[in-house]
């Protein structure tokens, strides 16, 4: 099976950032949510579908968020990818 892989750029973000996404399952709902350090979860970036096998861009919006570590995290199928995100 396909691997899932996220990746955000740039990394530490400033006021944009984007997740790309690779190897979504196709044909089903795929999440996006952004975590704060502590846990709580900041925000629901997407809930959609992805395309599978290929690499999806999502632009994320950082601007306003307190500065700090972030966790980006993809949820598509039964599969679950994370990356790291620094707000500056």
């Amino acid at each position: 099976p396909e691997v899932l892989e996220v990746s955000v750029f740039p990394n530490p973000a400033r006021s944009q950032a984007t997740i790309i996404v690779t190897g979504a399952v196709e044909g089903e709902r795929s999440t996006i949510d952004l975590f704060a350090t502590a846990g709580a979860m900041h925000s629901n970036v997407f809930s959609g579908d992805l395309l599978a096998k290929s690499e999806n861009r999502i632009a994320l919006n950082v601007e306003g968020l307190p500065p700090g570590v972030y966790h980006c995290r993809v949820i598509s199928g039964d599969r679950v990818a994370t990356s790291k995100v620094i707000v500056e």
